[in-house]
């Protein structure tokens, strides 16, 4: 990867509050089991700071010559930052920063399979939200409402120069032993060069069966309004928390089969390995 001005003036700014967590236990959870902690971050709307670190790794296929060798490596860094207010709500900011070390780029002329790849920091994605939990028959219901938005600050090659921004909605229900529900939002571009006027929806199913594992479901459906085009995968996924030296991680695997996706060029599999500490949000602090 080829490191930048840009790109590591990003990479510092970002790890910032990294630093901050990285020395401070989430004292209120030592006492608690991992099948506890893992049922708290099971709900979309958990009080938990986390600091997940994803690694994707795609194949993909398409019309464009030699699309079904193309392969990519992405590190997605995505922490969650909750807020806790005094009234028992919870406002979240979940920044989202990719750093890619092969995003395929076509540079042929549609007869050859002349593909380039850059490597480097892409665009800063971020939700804000408000999110409510309240006591139901059977369980909580949470609900979240917010924005979600993209700011362009990626290398030249990895940026969209557009800003997008748009709203988010979530509704799940909370149980002793399971999680469902959706995510969902919506992004228009406000400013940049590209059009962007696009749908996702997270479909959420988890299954708590003890011990600290979950299993379930969460595919992201995107429909993009202007192409007129679905992306729909097929997702399983497996987790674990374990409390390591008084720090409860969470650790989980994704597989992504895209069963909807653009026929020219698009990802045909991924596979998502999720490793986070929950850590103590010390920010928070700072509104006290």
């Amino acid at each position: 990867m080829k490191l930048t001005i840009k790109t590591l003036a990003t990479l510092i700014a970002f790890s910032l509050p990294f630093t901050a967590f990285a020395d401070t236990p989430p004292d209120a959870l030592i006492a608690e089991s991992a099948d506890a902690v893992a049922k708290k971050l099971a709900n979309p709307n958990t009080p938990l700071a986390t600091l997940n670190t994803k690694f994707q790794f795609r194949t993909y296929e398409g019309d464009l010559p030699g699309a079904d060798d193309v392969t990519s490596t992405t590190m997605l860094i995505q922490p969650s930052f909750p807020f806790k207010l005094d009234n028992g709500d919870t406002v979240f900011w979940r920044p989202a920063l990719p750093v890619e070390f092969d995003r395929p780029a076509y540079e042929g002329d549609g007869a050859s399979d002349n593909w380039g790849e850059s490597s480097g920091v892409g665009d800063l994605s971020f939700d804000l939200a408000y999110g409510i939990v309240k006591p139901i028959e059977g369980g909580a219901l949470a609900t979240a409402y917010g924005l979600f938005s993209s700011i362009p600050i990626g290398n030249d090659d990895l940026t969209s120069d557009t800003t997008t921004l748009g709203p988010e909605i979530l509704i799940a229900k909370l149980g002793a032993e399971s999680v469902y529900g959706i995510l969902a939002t919506h992004s228009w571009d406000i400013d940049g060069e590209a059009n962007v006027n696009q749908t996702t929806a997270q479909l959420i199913w988890v299954k708590l069966p003890g011990g600290g594992w979950n299993y379930g479901s969460a595919p992201n459906i995107v429909y993009n309004h202007d192409a007129d085009q679905w992306t729909i995968p097929v997702n399983v996924n497996v987790g674990k928390t374990v409390i390591w030296s008084g720090r409860p991680w969470k650790m989980s695997v994704a597989l992504n089969y895209y069963v909807e996706k653009d026929d020219n060029f698009a990802p045909d599999f991924m596979i998502e390995f999720t490793v986070g500490p929950v850590v103590e949000n010390v920010l928070a602090g700072l509104f006290n």
